[in-house]
């Protein structure tokens, strides 16, 4: 049974006036507000690294389909590229709840309600709308065979280029943000949540480690002084290391806290101590560190950073527990300018595996016990080669020249993942965000890619002075807070 022309008519005529109508509001609401338009596909996981060009590409497009809508004569190439343009949006939505690395906020304007899976249903009802309107339009005698063939694959045709246009920016984008990119940062929102705060007594603490339900913080300026909280903040408790060795400096000495167990270090004299928190009495070990300038333990060994006998940083494995000699590679870090200043960084252990976090320049490394490098990667700053100046002094003693550019500053380790603080705004990362907040980039060290970004803001007008991770939770301290965040589910792997 063949419908009316009038009726097929009024069909299609709703269909275009429907079209025009969201493609009009829709265009007119990005462009009021482009910098937000911008700035949300600047953080969409699909599309972050095409979203300068697609900000204005795509309200151009929903004008241009709106204008060819409204005239007779065109209204059929309008329908065509109504399909198009919303089978590429469907396609987005698709891989944003399939294949994303989060699921960024709704979009605004009319749809800011929906959910995307509701966005992605209707999407799908508005290119059935279209495809009907296309089959109306057509001539009378085909109609009804659903299309002539060769109209009816370059409908398909349509559909499947304008999906496949829209995966392959995800695949471009992926390959640009995980790798190539380096200072497009992604901000997930919500990427954490605070949940609670607590004042401290000092401005020396640090987070020495966890166990399975306590935070530990020991003491710059007293480093046999730790207290203890609860994961929620609660129940502090002080504690004081006892000793069985006397005569000997503590000034510069570290702890660390893995579970039930506890370790304190220093480098210079060399030392290193070990007992258990229910008693907080330190053994000293059997073995015989060597000294070093940074140390990280694992499990029975631990990772040092100490000095070639030329003079330049390596690193190395020492034994906890026995008189073997340490071991050290000299080819892990690479020499740019004297092997000291510019080599200088941050030393992170877990798992069995240690990263070393190069300070001046864009560039990480991962190891194990046996000292094999697993993998180099470079975090998403330009920063490749250290700006550093090195001048010696009268005595003969080299120094720094000048203050160095500083790219990375704290960070911290957990299971297969770098959070790096970096120094250095990317694009789009001036203004209050910059000035409020220390910035986390989240890089995968299975891979090198890098994954997402998220702000830690100022309390009390302080930026954060040393943080650490569990699982999903960040405790970040700075000169009298210390403050416990959550990290979104999904975010990362874990619980």
């Amino acid at each position: 049974m063949k419908l009316a022309v009038s009726t097929r008519e009024r069909i299609i005529i709703a269909v275009c006036l429907s079209y025009m109508l969201l493609f009009v509001y829709a265009a007119v609401s990005k462009l009021a507000d482009y910098q937000v338009f911008l700035r949300q596909l600047g953080m969409s996981p699909v599309l972050t690294s095409h979203a300068s060009w697609l900000a204005w590409v795509v309200p151009a497009a929903e004008i241009l389909l709106s204008l060819l809508l409204a005239f007779r004569r065109t209204r059929t190439a309008g329908l065509f590229g109504c399909l198009c343009l919303m089978a590429s949006f469907t396609m987005y939505i698709y891989l944003i709840l399939n294949h994303a690395s989060h699921v960024p906020c709704s979009c605004g304007g009319i749809l800011e309600k929906m959910g995307w899976i509701e966005h992605f249903y209707f999407n799908l009802a508005f290119m059935i709308l279209a495809l009907l309107a296309l089959i109306l339009d057509a001539p009378q005698d085909s109609q009804f065979n659903i299309m002539k063939g060769f109209q009816l694959l370059i409908l398909l045709g349509g559909v499947m280029l304008s999906s496949g246009l829209t995966l392959s920016l995800f695949i471009i984008s992926e390959r640009i943000v995980h790798y190539e990119n380096r200072f497009e940062r992604r901000y997930p929102h919500p990427a954490v949540s605070e949940i609670a705060r607590e004042p401290l007594p000092h401005n020396s603490y640090y987070v020495a480690g966890f166990s399975k339900s306590r935070v530990y913080l020991g003491n710059v300026t007293a480093p046999l002084h730790v207290i203890s909280c609860s994961y929620k903040l609660k129940d502090f408790e002080s504690y004081e290391i006892k000793l069985d060795t006397a005569g000997m400096s503590f000034s510069t000495a570290q702890v660390r806290v893995q579970d039930d167990k506890f370790y304190l270090y220093n480098g210079t004299v060399p030392y290193v101590f070990d007992g258990s928190v229910r008693d907080w009495l330190a053994v000293r070990s059997e073995g015989n560190p060597k000294r070093f300038t940074l140390a990280e333990i694992m499990g029975k060994e631990m990772a040092v950073r100490t000095f070639s006998e030329s003079g330049e940083h390596i690193l190395g494995v020492q034994r906890l527990s026995s008189e073997a000699a340490p071991r050290y590679n000299e080819a892990m870090l690479h020499k740019q300018a004297d092997g000291i200043f510019d080599t200088d960084g941050v030393l992170l252990s877990g798992d069995g595996k240690f990263v070393y976090l190069y300070y001046y320049r864009n560039e990480f490394l991962v190891s194990d016990a046996s000292l094999k490098i697993a993998l180099r990667g470079n975090t998403i700053d330009t920063t490749s080669r250290a700006q550093v100046t090195i001048a010696e002094t009268w005595q003969g003693l080299r120094q720094m020249g000048q203050a160095p550019l500083l790219v990375n500053r704290r960070a911290a380790l957990e299971g297969s993942y770098l959070f790096v603080n970096s120094q250095l705004p990317g694009k789009g990362d001036f203004g209050k965000l910059w000035k409020q907040a220390s910035i986390i980039d989240v890089y995968d060290i299975r891979d090198g890619s890098y994954r997402f970004s998220f702000p830690l803001y100022d309390i009390d007008g302080q930026k954060l002075e040393s943080f650490r991770i569990i699982r999903n939770h960040i405790f970040l301290i700075n000169e009298k807070w210390i403050v416990r965040y959550d990290l979104e589910k999904g975010l990362v792997d874990g619980p």
